[in-house]
């Protein structure tokens, strides 16, 4: 279950102190204001005002949070618009601020106002407004009507990228510049729009160096856009089938996200499998490493 609240950014620390309250456990994600977890519900507020909740018991806590003027249901957040249809290309990506796993950017095409239309009627939204499970089957249905091109760069070549770039954005421009590269030469020429990520002239660097001719367009929560949403849907499926993966083929658990504990897993793997173990399976460069090898007495990978 997930329900889409909207609340007022500057009362944020009252909302963390009511939580604490409630019981939950308070922390933090890369590119939210917090998180919040207990038992059965979880909630991630974002400077732009928009708070996820999620969990079995979301739409109970949702009510509890409304009933305490702390925040308000978002009632049009869920469904992309269709006004003046243009067929065009979406990219957006996955992972970035997952410790563990992979990176992965999508691109897709919606090719007619009547495939858009359909997508839309079927659920296609923002994937971060959708569980797990309903991410992988609205990826489907995007993959069965829709050109689509994925990147993922699993930990292991994530690592070597980033340790050779040393820039999360350059990265991501790069594996969006590939994806929209491939798409357009499989689908032809298209219009694009891209989840903004960074300044637009990190993306236009990358798109100029592959010789990406098209009309690109970057703008922020652009996940509002049919064809972004669908690449969001399409890259959350990569990613957590990545994630799946690698639990699988090194037998660990391996929790989204970058709070509390995702540190206590993180610190399982080193008391495993020891710095190299972490390097398969997480991205390095983020500060659990560092919380992860302080608690283990281990040396930086």
């Amino acid at each position: 279950m997930n329900v889409v609240l909207r609340f007022e950014p500057e009362r944020a620390e009252e909302l963390r102190a009511f939580l604490r309250r409630g019981g939950f456990e308070v922390g933090s994600r890369p590119h939210a204001l917090l998180f919040a977890q207990r038992p059965g519900v979880s909630l991630t507020a974002y400077a732009s005002g928009k708070l996820l909740v999620n969990g079995e018991q979301a739409e109970e806590y949702a009510g509890v949070l409304a009933g305490n003027r702390l925040a308000q249901r978002e009632e049009t957040a869920a469904r992309p618009a269709l006004a003046s249809f243009a067929p065009h290309a979406g990219a957006d990506e996955s992972g970035k601020g997952d410790y563990f796993g992979p990176l992965c950017v999508a691109a897709v095409l919606v090719p007619d106002a009547a495939t858009a239309r359909l997508l839309v009627e079927k659920g296609v939204r923002d994937s971060k407004l959708v569980a797990d499970a309903e991410a992988a089957l609205l990826a489907s249905l995007v993959r069965a009507r829709c050109p689509h091109v994925a990147e993922a760069l699993a930990p292991p070549a994530y690592n070597e990228a980033y340790e050779r770039v040393g820039n999360l954005n350059v990265l991501l421009a790069s594996m969006h510049a590939a994806a929209l590269e491939r798409l357009l030469d499989q689908a032809g020429p298209a219009d694009v729009l891209v989840d903004q990520f960074a300044h637009p002239g990190v993306l236009e660097r990358q798109l100029r160096d592959r010789g990406v001719q098209a009309t690109v367009r970057q703008a922020t929560h652009a996940e509002s856009d049919v064809a972004v949403a669908a690449a969001s849907l399409v890259a959350r499926a990569e990613f957590l089938a990545g994630l799946a993966a690698l639990e699988v083929r090194h037998g660990v658990r391996l929790p989204k996200g970058a709070g509390p504990q995702v540190v206590k897993a993180a610190r399982e793997v080193v008391a495993r499998g020891g710095p190299p173990l972490l390097r398969e399976v997480a991205k390095v460069h983020f500060a659990t490493t560092r919380a992860a090898l302080g608690g283990s007495g281990g040396e930086a990978p």
